[in-house]
């Protein structure tokens, strides 16, 4: 998913020379690039595991006030701080990533196998991750949420990320919101598609979903077919969004703390906002 996105200028002029000459434009953002740089991240992230160990690789790639699922949600440099080194190889590769269109907030998914003994252990435990990313101010990627669910071997696993393009519908601009706007109108999102009156309307047409003990479900149709007829006690913990608007992510748990969730959302301009992931573990 890939396409050109002209930055907007946020410089303001106010020497008169400046002024007479005019404003000087805002560099273009290629997205295709970010969005490629993110799945390079990815890949340095899991090739990291193997070659160092599961300590080192996520003390290396987990930004500051990282969030890992423990199955509580922990602050996870300080898990892994805590962590002795062991033997145990966690190996994985995106299956899907996309990006906002500022090019800040990113994520991945896709399967994953844990093998504790390390490489030649034949026990192998198989799943799927979600992994959120978000640009940090020397330009590297730095997950900041990390979470996952396990699942019976597939039978065919999924295809490695490919580069695509980005929908002839994501041009545009969503409009200027502020960042408490945002997060407030993004947590109100949730709490409606927890509510399951109307919950396919919260659902974008490609969405999936992850949950524990189930292959993942693709598609709108395959969402709905998973979902219970309500999910009452679902409470947003946390919820960010892109500076650009248009893609966020909440996470939350029910009132018995039996089950957390990861949600990723999506708004087009001049749209609600749509879950196009969904883990509960």
């Amino acid at each position: 998913m890939r396409h050109r996105f002209h930055a907007a200028l946020l410089a303001v002029c106010l020497l008169p020379a400046v002024l007479s000459a005019g404003c000087a434009r805002a560099p273009e953002l290629d997205l295709a690039a970010e969005l490629e740089s993110l799945v390079q991240a990815e890949l340095s992230f899991a090739r990291a595991a193997g070659e160092k160990g599961m300590r080192e690789a996520f003390l290396e790639y987990l930004a500051e006030e990282s969030v890992l699922f423990r199955p509580n949600p922990v602050d996870g440099r300080e898990w892994f701080r805590a962590a002795q080194p062991t033997d145990a190889l966690l190996s994985w590769y995106p299956s899907q990533a996309d990006i906002s269109r500022d090019g800040r907030l990113g994520y991945t998914t896709g399967p994953y196998e844990y093998r504790a003994e390390g490489v030649q252990d034949p026990a192998v435990r198989h799943g799927n991750y979600v992994s959120i990313w978000r640009k940090q101010a020397d330009g590297s990627w730095r997950v900041i949420l990390d979470m996952g669910v396990s699942h019976p071997a597939p039978e065919m696993p999924p295809a490695a990320w490919q580069a695509s393009s980005f929908p002839a519908e994501t041009e545009g601009k969503i409009g200027a919101v502020s960042g408490q706007e945002a997060v407030l109108a993004l947590t109100e999102a949730d709490r409606a598609a927890s509510s399951g009156d109307t919950p396919g309307n919260h659902i974008a047409a490609g969405a999936r979903m992850l949950r524990n003990g189930e292959a993942p479900r693709l598609g709108k149709a395959s969402f709905l077919g998973g979902l219970p007829e309500s999910r009452p006690g679902w409470h947003p913990l946390r919820a960010e969004v892109s500076p650009a608007g248009d893609l966020g992510y909440t996470f939350g748990r029910d009132d018995a703390g039996n089950v957390h969730y990861l949600r990723i959302w999506k708004r087009e301009p001049g749209a609600p906002w749509l879950i196009v992931l969904e883990l509960s573990s």
